[in-house]
């Protein structure tokens, strides 16, 4: 039996592995996008600034960034499901604890131990995917995970949306803290996929080592820095959206969440059909030429901002342009580092948090609507080069 004719052995049947791997990987969309409606309201509610409120965001993206190089790397020596287990464990408790009255300051360091905690589940997801399946049948996978995690960015604005204009903003936080309870459950059942002979031996110091294969890995790294920099076009639009539709174009927190959830419907659709081209590296070269073309005449539309409707389409050709690249650029660099998938996926996943915790406080300086045109041309011209230095022979 061929290694893309594997079956998975987590459960039976390539669906409820499908479902798991994209309920995990969708922790990172719904810790990020779940109380994004409810972010202008928040800087009256904490008497804070805008540019504190965003930290919030970025304190997450970051711990995001953080915790994947920590978890990849143990799940590589400990295994998949007892690091996922203590992961969830300890998303639970910084749930908790960010329902407990406190400032802006402590708020913002509940929600770096937020994207800490749920980066396990992101990278540990992808490692076990390449646990499993090899060539176009890991594109296949990642393409039906990326397909049910894209549920999350459409279903996590319009929940959030509806519960802080019902319930408070905090009821997004008894929601998250009632996910990472029900995941935890299902990760207690699950059965390990890296078997003990072949976890790393080394201890977990000495194996900061197994970084510099992978940044000497030039195909590697063309496709992690293509990803991480696609991702930034999604985060310049997570950061920036609430403002510009809400505060700029004057929609209301739900019309927000629905707007949002309808890019994110893009983005789902876009990262499924990525998996449908024969050549995996056309799919990455067309999801990149997409976010260049839109992101040009964004800049443009955004210079003017008086268009709603030009505003939105090119936000949605941008997403489509990243679901592409989710699909594609994931399935290239988890090839290219396949020797130490978790270290690899570790690596690939704290790359785009760590490109979007930094886009996202440039979108809100000076005129909001000009640093993001800026922040989204940037990311696609510099994505547009990290894929030619993958494909340079």
């Amino acid at each position: 039996m061929t290694s893309e004719e594997k079956q998975p052995g987590i459960y039976s049947g390539h669906i409820l592995l499908i479902i798991l791997m994209g309920a995990l990987t969708a922790f990172a969309p719904f810790v990020t996008d779940m109380y994004l409606p409810a972010l202008p309201r928040m800087v009256s509610q904490f008497h804070a600034s805008e540019s504190l409120v965003q930290l919030t965001l970025t304190a997450c993206m970051i711990g995001l960034a953080l915790g994947q190089l920590l978890f990849g790397s143990l799940s590589d020596r400990f295994g998949r499901r007892p690091v996922l287990i203590v992961s969830l464990s300890v998303f639970i408790v910084a749930c908790a604890l960010c329902l407990i009255p406190a400032g802006i300051g402590v708020f913002i360091m509940w929600r770096f131990m937020q994207g800490l905690s749920a980066a396990g589940s992101v990278v540990i997801a992808r490692s076990i995917a390449t646990d499993y399946y090899t060539g176009n049948a890991l594109a296949k996978i990642m393409g039906a995970v990326g397909a049910v995690n894209g549920l999350a960015p459409i279903l996590a604005p319009v929940i959030g949306g509806a519960l802080a204009e019902t319930l408070g903003w905090t009821s997004v936080f008894w929601v998250l803290l009632a996910l990472g309870i029900l995941l935890c459950i299902c990760c207690i059942c699950m059965k390990e996929s890296l078997p003990p002979h072949m976890r790393a031996k080394d201890g977990v110091i000495k194996m900061v080592r197994y970084f510099v294969p992978l940044f000497r890995n030039r195909r590697y790294m063309g496709y992690m820095l293509q990803l991480g920099l696609a991702q930034g076009v999604l985060f310049v639009n997570i950061a920036s959206s609430p403002f510009i539709i809400q505060n700029h174009f004057g929609f209301g927190t739900f019309q927000f969440s629905l707007i949002f959830a309808l890019n994110a419907f893009v983005l789902t659709l876009f990262a499924f059909l990525g998996s449908k081209f024969r050549n995996v590296e056309t799919g990455t070269l067309t999801g990149g030429l997409l976010l260049l073309g839109f992101a040009i005449v964004q800049f443009i539309a955004l210079y003017y901002g008086r268009s709603f409707l030009l505003y939105e389409i090119m936000v949605a050709g941008l997403m489509a342009g990243m679901g592409i690249c989710f699909t594609t650029s994931t399935t290239l660099a988890m090839e290219a580092g396949r020797e130490n998938s978790g270290t690899a996926s570790a690596l690939l996943g704290a790359t785009g948090f760590t490109i979007g915790g930094v886009v996202s406080p440039l979108c809100g300086l000076g005129n909001p609507l000009h640093s993001t045109a800026i922040m989204f041309l940037l990311c696609a011209l510099l994505s547009m080069g990290a894929i030619l230095l993958a494909r340079k022979k």
